[in-house]
């Protein structure tokens, strides 16, 4: 089973935010788990890590090819263990054309690790929560220097539940090998495919954003990003710039991955993960492909019908209020074009909010991301610059766009600025404040439709002088 390519199944709350992401909260969190009262042995976490770590760069990577200086029967072993843990669950793919007379030929094994992720997020939530209440008390005591990281106690456990989906997998015989009895039984109580709020109000891209503030240095305004994270088992998300809060359905969590989600665009291929069953590879993406244009006719961002201010059914504003956290976008931003820095997830989080991916078409509230419009956010900020899709979403807050966000976004910037890989870059960093193209950095030439220049951005000439 070693020598087969595996097909690495994280869930779609992953794969939106990033697998990059996933081992930094899987080695803060899996140590709280508990499985009848025993905690997680290391070692078994030090072959996940090592398969999510190097199944990125290498996609035909084989269970054999860990570097873990063990036997393959071992490794088997140690998924058996993750399996009854309810951790780990495989499925074998076998290929569809089957000899007469001749077994089926295996193709790849998938490793499901959507409850280990999903499990760690329930700890992650309790994370939340102590952090949350560490900076509240670090802003009222106007304490000098960065923000306390919150620790939770060292006796601190969670025992391992079921993700609905997972639940449901197992009730439909989806895993081979089968699960163990204790799973089996556990599905079948929860055949509602209900969670508790604690599981559900916390995602991945909240609790990354709550790490990232934490390990921040002190900025102007000390109280940015403190009223963004969910109560503690409440489910309760604020909403921005209204004070107001609604809680969340326990059922959030999975019901927004089973089929299309309501509010948005069906995506025009498998993004986020391919297979070639001919080779018997299986490929996954690295989210570039959910930000190719698309093709046919694309919606016009700054052509689409203005929404009035007021349309939700509770009559909250629909469009997305900036001044909560539009000074810590600039200061990513800035950080990002000064020094690279790890800022990009918060930036990509920061358009989706802006573009109202945490609203529902009716107005709800919605507390995990749409199917890969995350990722294709961040590939639109590979190809034109964070600060380019940022000022380009700005302009299309308040127009008619929450059932295409992504589309009407990336059919703005290829209006202003071409398809991707061909738009002109600025050959200085151009100025924020400047009055002529509004700190993009290119402006379109004032110029007759037949003019050969017509439509091509240029750079900037006041940034240039």
């Amino acid at each position: 089973m070693t020598q087969k390519t595996p097909q690495i199944h994280l869930g779609d709350p992953a794969l939106d935010f990033g697998v990059g992401t996933v081992p930094k909260v899987l080695l803060r969190f899996y140590r709280y788990l508990r499985h009848d009262g025993k905690a997680i042995p290391d070692r078994l976490m030090l072959m996940v890590i090592q398969v999510l770590a190097l199944f990125g760069g290498s996609l035909e990577l084989r269970g054999s090819d860990l570097p873990l200086g063990i036997k393959p029967k071992t490794i088997e072993n140690w998924k058996s263990q993750l399996r009854g843990m309810g951790l780990l669950f495989t499925r074998r793919i076998y290929y569809p054309i089957i000899t007469p007379g001749r077994p089926p030929r295996l193709r790849t094994i998938e490793w499901d690790m959507s409850s280990l992720l999903f499990n760690c997020l329930r700890v992650g939530q309790h994370w939340m929560a102590g952090q949350r209440e560490l900076d509240r008390e670090w802003v009222e005591r106007d304490a000098p220097g960065p923000r306390p990281i919150y620790t939770l106690p060292d006796d601190f456990g969670l025992e391992i539940t079921l993700p609905p989906a997972v639940a449901q997998r197992i009730r439909d015989e989806w895993y081979d090998p089968k699960p163990g009895e204790e799973w089996i039984a556990l599905a079948n109580e929860s055949s509602d495919a209900t969670q508790s709020s604690e599981t559900t109000s916390a995602t991945l891209d909240q609790i990354m954003a709550a790490e990232a503030g934490a390990q921040s240095p002190t900025s102007p305004n000390r109280a940015v990003g403190l009223s963004h994270f969910p109560e503690s088992g409440s489910g309760a998300s604020p909403l921005p710039g209204t004070g107001q809060s609604l809680t969340t359905s326990g059922t959030e969590y999975a019901d927004a991955y089973s089929g299309q989600p309501a509010g948005c665009p069906a995506p025009a291929s498998d993004s986020l993960r391919t297979t070639e069953t001919d080779t018997g590879v299986t490929r996954g993406s690295n989210g570039a492909a959910a930000g190719r244009p698309v093709t046919g006719n694309i919606p016009d961002g700054d052509t689409a019908q203005a929404v009035p201010a007021s349309t939700r059914p509770d009559g909250l504003p629909l469009a997305v209020q900036l001044s909560e956290w539009a000074s810590q976008v600039d200061i990513d931003l800035a950080r990002l074009e000064a020094t690279r820095g790890n800022s990009r997830g918060r930036l990509t989080n920061a358009v989706g909010r802006l573009l109202g991916l945490e609203l529902r078409a009716d107005g709800s509230v919605r507390t995990t991301p749409v199917r890969g419009d995350y990722a294709a956010i961040g590939a639109l900020g590979r190809d034109y610059g964070y600060r380019c899709v940022w000022n380009v979403a700005c302009r299309l807050v308040g127009r008619n766009i929450q059932g295409q966000p992504v589309t009407y976004l990336r059919g703005a910037l290829i209006r202003e600025f071409g398809p991707p890989g061909q738009r002109t870059a600025p050959a200085r960093a151009p100025d924020p404040n400047c009055p002529l193209c509004g700190g993009i950095g290119l402006v379109e030439p004032d110029v007759p439709v037949d003019h050969p220049d017509f439509g091509k951005a240029q750079p900037c000439p006041r940034c240039q002088e």
